[in-house]
């Protein structure tokens, strides 16, 4: 998004630096981001199921990370969405902003990390992997933080 130019040089440099971490954000673990889960639904069948390397349990939607209130979580349950669902719920959050648990409003891009976890619950558990299986698509998970 183009950012109005201003008279003031030191907001001008701190908007540069701004930017530019933005343009360089790298990941402090070996989650996936919110693009790359995109990326690999895209090619997996829509009518598949999808399920969490874990306990039998699905997805069955995304909100803000009460770990990170600027990252996504994947909620789950015992009822869950199909990986086209899924996938169409994912790239709806692209460009969205959720509400942190304790408030604030955090805008979700490409570059979000993506973990696993319950509305209001932080378990420490990323999104490391997407398997399609063909009828069936795993959710590989690990304990990162």
């Amino acid at each position: 998004m183009a950012r109005i130019k201003t008279d003031d040089e030191a907001l001008e440099k701190a908007s540069a630096l701004a930017d530019y971490l933005d343009a360089v954000r790298q990941p402090l673990h070996r989650g996936m981001r919110l693009g790359e889960i995109i990326d690999a639904l895209a090619s997996v069948k829509p009518d598949a199921n999808v399920e969490f390397d874990f306990g039998g349990l699905r997805p069955t939607g995304v909100d803000s990370y009460r770990g990170y209130y600027s990252d996504l979580a994947l909620s789950y349950g015992d009822e869950g969405m199909t990986s086209g669902l899924l996938l169409n719920e994912l790239r709806d959050a692209v460009g969205a902003t959720f509400e942190g648990y304790k408030g604030g409003e955090f805008r979700m891009d490409k570059s979000t990390p993506v973990w696993v976890a319950n509305y209001g619950r932080s378990h420490g558990v990323a999104v490391i992997g997407i398997d399609d299986q063909g009828r069936r698509v795993v959710i590989r998970t690990a304990m990162i933080d």
